[in-house]
């Protein structure tokens, strides 16, 4: 999750349901041990929205 902790706003994964499953559950894990970056998340979650003018 260095990607997600380093400001990657959008992660692309293969067209394959494994590999989704995969990188979800490793997200989840590191949520779970608290090796995500909240803040970064949040900046991210920020950016995104506005680039997509949701509010």
């Amino acid at each position: 999750m260095e990607a997600l902790n380093a400001g990657v706003d959008l992660l692309l994964v293969a067209y394959d349901g494994l590999q989704f499953y995969r990188l979800f559950a490793c997200a989840t894990d590191a949520d779970a041990r608290g090796g995500l970056d909240t803040a970064m998340l949040h900046d991210s979650e920020t950016r995104l929205r506005r680039a997509l003018l949701v509010d």
